[in-house]
């Protein structure tokens, strides 16, 4: 993995010291490098959807969204709240997120689990494919994997929770990809594709 100048949890991934003042790491990467095909994977409640589309308005031909919105208790990394635990929680998430996609057309949604949603995208169509699903190792393996090859050349792979609270996750990103990681604010990291490493981030 390459020295580790960082801290320990860092695992050998480098800093990428840009400074993209109150964007959201998503937004940074859409507007600098004017990405138009996008899929985010694990949506929740909607609040990062809602700032992208907001903010990359113009920019932005495809938004997937993808997330079962289900109750899924034992793949929660925290204690979940009481109502997260029904049924009719996440039918009132669901149709919230619904009433965005029929406000904005650029939004696509997937209800699936990530490794079932990807099978409905092209590969090579996304220009960037955030990860934000289950925070564990073997899942978060299967999620890269999955997702990597929908990314074109020259695209991003990226996501949330490159944090010590989630070692997990940060084993998952650094056996794929190593000191190719950039690591930004609020835990978000990021991989550009380059097609002569690809066969590289695929033998893990």
């Amino acid at each position: 993995m390459g020295k580790r100048s960082l801290p320990n949890w860092c695992c050998g991934a480098k800093k990428a010291f840009v400074d993209v003042g109150n964007m959201h790491m998503l937004e940074y990467l859409i507007k600098e490098y004017e990405l138009k095909h996008v899929a985010e994977i694990g949506v929740f409640t909607g609040g990062l959807t809602g700032r992208v589309i907001k903010g990359c308005k113009g920019i932005i031909e495809k938004y997937y969204c993808v997330d079962p919105w289900k109750p899924y208790p034992e793949n929660y990394d925290r204690t979940p709240r009481p109502e997260e635990l029904t049924n009719e929680y996440w039918e009132k998430i669901y149709n919230r997120i619904a009433g965005m996609a029929r406000n904005n057309s650029e939004i696509s949604i997937i209800r699936d689990t990530s490794l079932n949603a990807v099978n409905s995208i092209d590969d090579f169509s996304l220009d960037l494919v955030y990860i934000d699903a289950i925070h564990d190792e073997e899942n978060g393996l299967a999620d890269i994997i999955a997702w990597m090859d929908k990314v074109k050349d020259g695209g991003f792979v990226s996501g949330h929770d490159y944090h010590a609270r989630f070692h997990g996750m940060i084993k998952a990103i650094d056996k794929v990809f190593g000191m190719d990681v950039e690591v930004l604010q609020d835990s978000n990291w990021f991989v550009r594709m380059i097609s002569d490493k690809r066969e590289l981030y695929r033998y893990v």
